[in-house]
């Protein structure tokens, strides 16, 4: 237990199962996504938003950080951080991007990659997850993260950065987007 401001005890929260995890970050995207569509649709799109495309297409996949092995990068450079590490290694990791939920955080649009087995390998989070759980220990930390993405082959992924200029593929401008959302991730093939 610890205090609050007032000094009164709180309890400490519990670490979120993985099913937990996949339930709010569900949650979530069906919010935003009901919210986008609520304020118009756009005619001869498949999917109004990135939210709806990935809960359409893409299929929760659990890890922990503590038991991933790349070195540590840069902190909020995930996109870039996951596309460089896909281009030294293509033939181990694709780079892969949606969103992602760590436990004792909120709902993040992220990338990541994506090894041959489906497992899930985060460049950028690990050294985070350390500094938070370092900082804030009462939140009692679990390392446990759900990713929700797609991932995208490596000639495919450098056509699109050659055309947008982005190695993201779900943010910057609509117009890069709309053929994603109306295609789904076979726009990227």
């Amino acid at each position: 237990m610890k205090r609050d401001a007032d000094g009164e005890l709180v309890p400490r929260r519990r670490a979120a199962t993985f099913p937990q995890l996949t339930r709010a970050l569900r949650d979530y995207l069906s919010i935003v996504a009901k919210m986008r569509r609520d304020c118009g649709t756009v005619p001869g799109l498949l999917y109004q938003s990135s939210e709806e495309l990935i809960l359409a297409t893409a299929t929760p996949v659990w890890a922990k950080l503590g038991d991933m092995v790349l070195p540590p990068m840069p902190a909020k450079q995930c996109f870039d951080n996951a596309e460089k590490v896909a281009a030294a290694d293509p033939e181990a990791y694709r780079y892969t991007e949606g969103f992602a939920l760590m436990d004792g955080s909120i709902p993040t649009h992220h990338a990541w990659l994506t090894d041959r087995d489906g497992k899930a390998t985060d460049p950028t989070w690990p050294s985070l997850y350390d500094g938070h759980a370092e900082r804030q220990p009462a939140k009692q930390w679990s390392g446990r993260v759900v990713y929700m993405g797609i991932a995208v082959d490596r000639a495919a992924h450098c056509r699109w950065m050659e055309r947008t200029g982005f190695a993201n593929i779900l943010a910057y401008r609509e117009a890069d987007m709309e053929e994603l959302l109306k295609l789904g991730p076979d726009a990227l093939a």
